[in-house]
């Protein structure tokens, strides 16, 4: 049987990364206190897409195991941003 799990790998260079960002934005909100509400934070997702690079492919029976799979298959594309004032969006793109 063929088990598809999606997984991201985080080094400890990612959390290294994540603290001195951190560590930065706090020393950047301490010298402007209103900086918050000049960023407007955006996120995405893709909806029905299979991305191979996202993906590890598990067949016990067949380590070996090889199939193809479309290179763009249909979905949606999904955007949003939000700040200070409210929200953008959110935007959708069809294909």
């Amino acid at each position: 049987m063929l088990k598809a799990a999606p997984v991201q790998e985080l080094s400890e260079e990612d959390k290294r990364r994540r603290v001195v960002f951190a560590n930065k934005i706090i020393r950047m909100i301490d010298e402007n206190p209103n900086l918050m509400q000049r960023i407007i934070w955006t996120d995405e997702a893709m909806y029905g897409m299979i991305n191979r690079r996202n993906f590890v492919y598990r067949a016990p029976a067949n380590p070996f195991l090889q199939f193809s799979l479309p290179h763009k298959s249909a979905g949606v594309h999904v955007w949003i941003g939000f700040h200070s004032a409210g929200v953008i969006g959110p935007d959708t793109k069809v294909w």
